[in-house]
């Protein structure tokens, strides 16, 4: 017991009162719980008087809007390519440019994945092969809005492939292929893009 006592004690503390706000997503997932972890812990070393908000957000470029507009402390982002890409100018997304004063704090890894899967009966083995059969596609993926930045990975990573994006529109799919009929057979309303 006094050997926790003194592990305890020598944690850093501050001796004033802060306020802290902080910006998840949208108030279930996985980037609100982290702005609760840090609060807590941050709440556990600050006096009294010591005040933490959680905002809700959407997780991609709009934190870091709010960051840079001055309207929280800390944000949460994924992913973070997508963030070092904002840094350093790299990529523009949504018009942004580069935003050098960005410091990361950390990074806790989660076992979220950007899938590209398509129908077995396909000719493709490969990402590269997509570009070949584009225009025979309909492609599901959230969107490329400025905002949503695994949208924006997904799309780059098509155009990185040879397929540009905006030339994939949704259409009713080829009813000859097996696929198309266990789909239609299945569940006559499809959605064309997540959020």
């Amino acid at each position: 017991m006094s050997s926790q006592l003194g592990a305890e004690s020598a944690q850093p503390t501050l001796d004033r009162p802060i306020q802290l706000q902080f910006r998840g997503d949208w108030g279930q997932a996985n980037m609100h719980r982290i702005c609760g972890w840090i609060a807590q812990e941050l709440g556990d070393r600050c006096p009294e008087g010591s005040r933490f908000g959680i905002w809700s957000g959407r997780g991609g470029a709009d934190q870091l809007d709010a960051l840079q507009a001055g309207e929280v402390d800390v944000t949460i982002v994924t992913p973070t390519p997508a963030v070092r890409a904002l840094y350093d100018g790299d990529a523009s997304i949504g018009g942004r440019s580069a935003q050098p004063n960005l410091r990361a704090l950390g990074v806790i890894g989660q076992a979220d994945r950007l899938v590209v899967a398509v129908d077995a009966d396909l000719p493709v083995r490969s990402v590269s092969d997509l570009a070949a059969i584009a225009d025979r596609l309909v492609i599901a993926t959230s969107q490329d809005d400025g905002v949503n930045l695994i949208g924006w990975a997904a799309h780059h990573g098509l155009r990185l492939a040879g397929a540009d994006p905006d030339s994939l529109r949704p259409r009713e799919p080829d009813s000859s292929t097996p696929s198309a009929r266990s789909r239609r057979s299945t569940d006559s309303r499809r959605v064309r893009r997540t959020s």
